[in-house]
């Protein structure tokens, strides 16, 4: 699967946070509600990982998932 740089972004920081918390694939899937093969293959981009999959994720492990959005560098020469 070719996955955008934003999706990359994604996926590797919600590695980073259930790497943080410390908690097993197993556990981890079990608290979301799906097998370990399925949030492996979420984790590993052989799934997509939505961002419903992302606030469940969060959750179990005490996070809160903020979204936001930032402005691109202008182009020189770039009309709106």
């Amino acid at each position: 699967m070719n996955e955008s740089p934003s999706q990359l972004a994604l996926r590797t920081c919600v590695r980073e946070m259930i790497k943080e918390r410390a908690i097993t694939q197993r556990d981890l899937a079990a608290r979301i509600g799906t097998s370990q093969k399925h949030l492996s293959q979420l984790l590993t981009g052989k799934c997509t990982l939505s961002l419903a999959w992302v606030d469940r994720i969060a959750d179990a492990c005490d996070y809160d998932l903020i979204i936001g959005t930032k402005r691109k560098r202008s182009r020189k020469g770039a009309n709106l």
